[in-house]
């Protein structure tokens, strides 16, 4: 009767590991996708920021011509 039990008890154990191990891996993949799916707005973003240093470069060099 213990070794039924033990046995069923190990089923259990090595399902609930094997599911929790899939959904670790399926989180995992789906943020790796938000994340690709993010790149192009952050470089959007750093690009912008970049125009705008410029420009204020430029004022600055334009003020200190003055």
């Amino acid at each position: 009767m213990n070794s039924g039990f033990a046995m069923a008890l190990e089923q259990s154990f090595n399902g609930t590991i094997s599911i929790i191990l899939w959904l670790i891996f399926f989180v995992f993949i789906i943020l790796m996708l938000f994340m690709w799916i993010s790149v192009p707005f952050i470089l959007i973003s750093i690009k912008k920021e970049i125009k705008s240093l410029k420009n204020e470069i430029k004022k600055m060099q334009k003020d200190t011509l003055d």
